[in-house]
């Protein structure tokens, strides 16, 4: 929640028209179903959930943060209404968590605009949100729901916690030589540094034997 835009290096032209591209197509769709009926909620779901990829695009590579903020509001009062529609779906919930958790951690005057802009702030409530999520195994949302706690759990240093959630996801892929790096880095982050070192060099030692791309700066 920022008045000033970021100057960032610009993305790569044809990357970004491309992004641009399927989320413009993405938001006009789920759109169109929500005025389609109002009450879909998973329309409504659909339509926050791109809006939120909007508002982290705009942010993190445009550095827009006034049109960040506006397709935050919009993505989380779309969960809300998402939410009041079918409670039990972890989908919104997600989304509304997520929001909650961040708007606790802004400074007082953010987190009253954001209070005025609709999106409330509770950090136990938007962490126990988002664990909800984590634990549908019917959810399509299950898997992103435990790449946020890790980064939720490292946050409040719960980092038995975030170690659990990365052993259960490198069980679900083990072929993500990135979350051995994480679980070594998380380790260090703990003060355990024996465990760190296993971690990290078992995870190098995937990266050297796996020739997909490498991520941007893995290697280092």
């Amino acid at each position: 929640i920022s008045k000033h835009d970021v100057t960032i290096p610009p993305p790569p032209p044809e990357l970004a028209e491309a992004f641009r591209t399927s989320l413009s197509t993405a938001i006009a769709r789920a759109e169109a179903q929500v005025q389609a009926d109002p009450r879909d909620a998973r329309a409504l779901y659909e339509l926050g959930s791109a809006l939120g990829l909007q508002a982290s695009y705009a942010a993190t590579i445009e550095g827009r943060m006034a049109r960040a903020f506006g397709s935050a509001r919009r993505a989380y009062k779309t969960a809300e209404q998402a939410a009041a529609l079918s409670p039990d779906a972890p989908e919104p919930r997600l989304i509304l968590g997520t929001y909650r958790y961040v708007v606790a951690g802004l400074n007082l005057p953010a987190r009253m605009v954001a209070w005025f802009a609709g999106m409330d702030g509770d950090r136990e409530a938007g962490l126990q949100m988002v664990e909800d999520a984590a634990r549908s195994t019917r959810s399509e949302v299950q898997t992103e729901a435990r790449f946020a706690l890790i980064l939720l759990y490292n946050r409040e240093k719960r980092w038995d916690d975030a170690l659990r959630v990365l052993a259960d996801l490198r069980s679900a892929y083990p072929r993500n030589r990135l979350l051995w790096l994480e679980t070594g880095a998380t380790a260090l982050r703990a003060g355990r540094a024996a465990d760190a070192n296993r971690w990290l060099t078992e995870g190098l030692a995937m990266c050297e034997r796996d020739d997909r791309r490498r991520m941007f700066g893995e290697v280092a």
